[in-house]
């Protein structure tokens, strides 16, 4: 194999070793972000009359609301979508996020009982996170959250990886094509005179 076919081999695998890992980086921010938000939901979801009974006692009852006691949430709702799927399958607006407030989940068949990624169906978020709980009399309370965030972050973090990516490629076109002019080409013009010189004796 010749040193060219050589060179070549290794830096194609340094190009796949980069780019495994910045995917792998990409991957595993993204599932950290996304573990974050999934996180706050599951944490609601263990208390949700008691985070549906404070968001009543905020914004005043919806139709059909639950009673009980007015203990807190266990986390902060001002980012947290919560709403009530009624008997008719009808999804009733408890609360919505301060800073998008028409924010509405698209909450379909099958109810997600795990952190699911769902299209928003009103608001300005494209996506949000989807948990539901059953509430035992056959509805359901709704906790989301918007992944615009974190869909932020990761596209910022994807366009940082691909410059870099762009920028080691191009000082690895520079080096190899510093090494083909000035090492490989001398030697192999000497190679190539050296043949024809024995090809003429």
């Amino acid at each position: 194999m010749s040193v060219r076919a050589r060179l070549a081999i290794g830096a194609g695998t340094l190009v796949l070793t980069l780019a495994g890992a910045a995917g792998i980086t990409a991957v595993t921010q993204r599932d950290y972000l996304f573990g974050q938000i999934d996180a706050q939901l599951e944490s609601l979801s263990g208390n949700a009359v008691a985070v549906l009974a404070r968001t009543t006692d905020r914004t005043g009852p919806p139709t059909g609301s639950p009673t009980g006691p007015q203990t807190g949430p266990p986390a902060v709702l001002n980012d947290v979508y919560v709403g009530i799927i009624e008997l008719d399958s009808s999804l009733t607006t408890v609360d919505a996020p301060t800073n998008d407030p028409d924010l509405r989940p698209n909450v379909d068949l099958p109810y997600p009982t795990e952190p699911a990624t769902r299209p928003s169906a009103a608001g300005s978020a494209a996506r949000m996170r989807v948990l539901t709980t059953p509430l035992g009399d056959g509805r359901h309370a709704v906790l989301a959250i918007s992944t615009r965030a974190a869909d932020e972050t990761f596209g910022r973090l994807t366009l940082t990886l691909a410059a870099a990516g762009a920028a080691v490629l191009s000082v690895m076109a520079l080096i190899w094509s510093w090494v083909i002019r000035l090492g490989l080409l001398p030697i192999m013009r000497m190679t190539e005179a050296a043949d024809a010189i024995r090809r003429s004796h």
